[in-house]
């Protein structure tokens, strides 16, 4: 391996070819700004939520105006040892049935590794919720599903469904979305062809 020459006093590089050189520098996120207002609600909701009075909250916007990180300043504003938080994003290409949801649970709730089989829908949705309510009733919850725009129709119907059942629980749930690219009777036609 031939090194390029030292200036200065510098360490000596391995030669342009030899060896691929990383150049390493600090990432520096940019200043949170104009959005206070939105995160100051999160937060009141997120203490009602500590109160037994839940709720969902939907984040809109287009791709890039900043729902992701609104979501993450929230998150770091925290105190960690008081809640429960599982995050899970819905993937484009990947619309395995409640899969987000399966993930949050993982996440917040380890011992349960799958759900247990159910007789209808009906069923399945309760069993669910019931997991959720359960695991709040141990400690406050934060659940965040990130790009429902991508989610399949069950996992619509399981929000929507749990959305009604959350004003009693100790658990917030936060869900971003693109509105343009959100067409929930797409997901629901294509859920009952399969």
């Amino acid at each position: 391996m031939t090194q390029a020459p030292a200036r200065n006093g510098e360490e000596s590089l391995p030669a342009h070819g030899s060896i691929h050189a990383v150049i390493v520098r600090p990432i520096y996120c940019r200043a949170f700004v104009g959005r206070q207002d939105e995160l100051a609600f999160l937060h009141e909701l997120r203490r009602e939520a500590g109160l037994s009075h839940g709720g969902l909250v939907l984040i809109s916007g287009d791709a890039g105006v900043g729902k992701s990180r609104l979501v993450s300043e929230f998150r770091s504003g925290l105190p960690k040892s008081r809640w429960h938080i599982g995050q899970a994003a819905c993937l484009q290409f990947t619309q395995r049935p409640y899969g987000p949801i399966l993930d949050v649970i993982s996440a917040i709730e380890p011992n349960v590794r799958r759900l247990a089989s159910a007789q209808s829908r009906r069923e399945q949705l309760n069993a669910i919720t019931q997991t959720f309510a359960r695991v709040a009733l141990k400690s406050a919850t934060i659940v965040i599903i990130e790009d429902l725009h991508w989610a399949d129709a069950a996992t619509i119907e399981l929000l929507a469904y749990l959305s009604a059942r959350l004003a009693s629980m100790r658990m917030l749930a936060i869900v971003t979305l693109r509105p343009e690219e959100f067409h929930p009777e797409t997901r629901r036609t294509q859920h009952s062809r399969g």
